[in-house]
């Protein structure tokens, strides 16, 4: 197989969709020799900041001298984004091979295109020797491909509605399905301030005999600034302080996220040794594109992969609150699996012009229906057929003190960057 042909195997397994459930997975691992009982592993499940959590960990255990495994998803640029060890994606000839190896195994259990990516990073990371693995997982928990592992420490990110036509029209429903990462007496870190996901998360670490850590009990964060290339801040737990943290992610969010990077660091302190300046080493020098990303002044562009009603929200106020600007013009694109609805209320709210696009993506909401719903909250709407028309549009209405903000899915920063040039 050649990397077209490797590409187009696994992207042809996407038309199984999302199909949740272990038996494919296991069978497939099964006959890897199951590489998942091989290595250290962290799991991180969340409706956001799940792969910011897992990015941060990773900058921080790596900073410390572990070889570090990462497995995300979706990717932005290119499908060896989501495997790496020590922050380099697996080279593409690796994963041809690895792939070629598993194409009879991988179309005789007719497993998905994320079913076979997780397979293959397991069997990376084991093969590597890595000391510790970051896992995102997929989508929900309960049934997610990645639910195979046996973590060292499972961690819960926010919670909110997304997926709903999988994981439950509630949020008990949606926590029900998360919480089924968290494992017989392995201990669990997670962060909610839903008293029905509190229920739900208590209730289930109870059952598992796991050691539950809430954040907010570990530890209290105190924002000291908070700009749009930096923030920095504090974090005090009860027998330790680290003050002045510098994070070179933007966003007040993204500060949650590191408390939680953090705390866990605590919590498995006696099994992975770390010094102070590798949590300030880690935290000061972690990547991860498309989250608030700045590609140029004059007029400011920034993408962010926001795509559901909570991330929006977040991405809206951090945009009010911590840049300068003179008008906020939204170039968007969503999947139909989201609550436009709510998502063009508050886009609405806050620009002064949106730009629509439709995703590259079969799952794709079409950028009219989203456009129609747009104008009802009269803020000027316009559809583009192609992304690069829309940014053309976003840049030629611009004015070099305003701000233009591209978001939606990972489809659509993904796309923009692809093509993005610095004029």
């Amino acid at each position: 197989m050649n990397e077209t042909d490797t590409l187009e195997f696994l992207n042809n397994l996407q038309r199984f969709g999302w199909r949740l459930g272990l038996d494919k997975i296991l069978k497939l691992l099964h006959g890897m020799g199951n590489p998942q009982t091989e290595f250290n592993s962290i799991h991180i499940a969340g409706t956001n900041g799940k792969g910011s959590t897992a990015a941060l960990l990773e900058s921080i255990y790596r900073h410390a001298g572990y070889k570090t495994g990462l497995f995300t998803s979706p990717h932005l640029l290119t499908i060896n984004e989501r495997i790496q060890i020590n922050a380099v994606p697996i080279p593409m000839e690796k994963l041809i091979s690895d792939v070629d190896k598993l194409k009879d195994d991988i179309e005789r259990i007719n497993c998905t295109y994320f079913e076979a990516l997780t397979a293959l990073a397991f069997r990376y990371f084991a093969d590597s020797g890595i000391d510790v693995a970051l896992v995102e997982v997929g989508l929900g928990g309960r049934l997610d491909a990645t639910n195979v592992i046996s973590p060292v420490l499972s961690i819960i990110t926010q919670i909110d509605l997304d997926h709903t036509e999988y994981l439950g029209t509630t949020l008990s429903e949606i926590a029900t399905e998360k919480a089924h990462i968290i494992k017989t007496n392995v201990p669990c870190l997670w962060q909610s301030r839903h008293p029905e996901v509190s229920a739900v998360i208590s209730k289930y670490a109870f059952q598992q005999n796991s050691q539950l850590n809430t954040l907010d009990e570990m530890c209290s964060v105190q924002t000291n600034v908070c700009t749009e290339d930096f923030s920095e801040f504090n974090l005090t737990f009860a027998d330790d302080k680290f003050e002045d943290l510098k994070l070179q992610l933007p966003g007040s969010y993204q500060i949650n996220n590191a408390a939680l990077a953090v705390a866990a660091t605590k919590i498995l302190h006696e099994k992975f040794n770390l010094t102070r300046e590798d949590i300030y080493g880690g935290l000061r020098n972690v990547k991860w594109p498309g989250r608030l990303q700045k590609l140029r002044d004059r007029p400011k562009i920034i993408v962010d992969v926001a795509h559901n009603t909570a991330a929006v929200k977040a991405i809206m106020k951090d945009l009010k609150s911590i840049y300068q600007f003179d008008r906020l013009i939204v170039l968007v694109g969503l999947l139909n699996d989201k609550n436009f609805g709510e998502i063009s209320k508050i886009i609405a709210s806050a620009a002064e012009s949106v730009f629509v696009v439709t995703p590259n993506s079969e799952r794709a909401l079409d950028g009219r229906l989203l456009c129609e719903e747009l104008l009802r909250y009269s803020v000027q709407a316009v559809y583009c057929p192609q992304m690069a028309t829309g940014f053309q549009n976003a840049i030629s209405s611009a004015n070099e003190n305003d701000l233009i903000c591209i978001l939606g899915s990972h489809n659509v920063v993904g796309e923009l960057l692809h093509f993005y040039k610095k004029p």
